[in-house]
């Protein structure tokens, strides 16, 4: 559930409305939510870090980042922090194909590089398309990597 807070008090009030009519809906329903699991995060540039308190049965802690639908949102919306994610992942699953395939041709690599790798650095990617210069080279140096290992540990077997 989202709003677009104007009026601090006005809209704080109808998100507010909105969770407790949620709330009522679940138990006429014999559904329960678990308060504990649920959070609340204000998305923002600005500076102003004033917090809210939401209540769906019980007060909703404030989230300095969510993941949905393995895409990391933080409150900024800076990708820095998924980015660096999913480097680190991609990287994991290099390191263990580089392990596994230590003699087979490049073709194999390469197969399971564009396999198991590049969905990893490209899922999603037109949500969370990299502008700044330095999440680009961190995607850059995962590729960078993988052309390495085929240069490298693939130049004396037989392709």
């Amino acid at each position: 559930m989202y709003g677009e807070i104007s009026d601090p008090i006005i809209d704080y009030q109808l998100l507010q409305n909105d969770l407790s009519n949620l709330s009522v809906w679940a138990r006429k329903w014999q559904l329960r939510f678990n308060a504990d699991k649920c959070e609340s995060m204000r998305i923002t540039h600005s500076r102003d870090r004033s917090e809210t308190n939401y209540f769906l049965e019980k007060p909703l802690k404030d989230a300095d980042n969510f993941k949905d639908l393995d895409v990391t949102i933080t409150r900024d919306l800076s990708w820095g922090n998924h980015i660096s994610i999913i480097v680190n992942k991609a990287n994991k699953v290099l390191g263990s194909i580089k392990r596994s395939v230590r003699t087979a041709n490049t073709n194999v690599f390469s197969m399971l590089y564009k396999s198991l790798v590049r969905p990893i650095l490209e899922y999603a990617i037109p949500v969370w398309c990299p502008y700044l210069v330095k999440d680009i080279h961190a995607l850059e140096n995962v590729q960078r990597r993988a052309f390495y290992v085929i240069l490298f540990n693939f130049a004396n077997c037989e392709l």
